[in-house]
């Protein structure tokens, strides 16, 4: 679902440079759409444009994951630029 949204554009591509992390507040999750509650983990993500994404915690590492990881460049249709992304191309070599 996740990987999905991000291809059809329902779900940025940019990484996220600045986040928190807090109990939920019932607000909807980016990626799955299903309520954040109180017994939850909400990761707030925002964005250099702006925009705050909320995502329930596996929710946002499952969406990390798929723009952090090296085999995953084609969704993002750009370069990767973290270390560790530039460090595991290297390794590919």
């Amino acid at each position: 679902m996740i990987r999905t949204k991000i291809r059809a554009g329902l779900l940025t591509r940019d990484v996220c440079p600045k986040g928190w992390y807090a109990r939920g507040h019932g607000r909807p999750c980016a990626a799955c759409g299903l309520a954040i509650d109180e017994t939850q983990v909400e990761c707030e993500g925002r964005f250099a444009d702006g925009t705050t994404l909320r995502f329930h915690h596996p929710c946002f590492a499952i969406w990390n994951d798929e723009l952090t990881d090296p085999s995953a460049e084609r969704l993002r249709g750009r370069t990767v630029t973290s270390a560790a992304a530039t460090s595991a191309r290297n390794k590919e070599s």
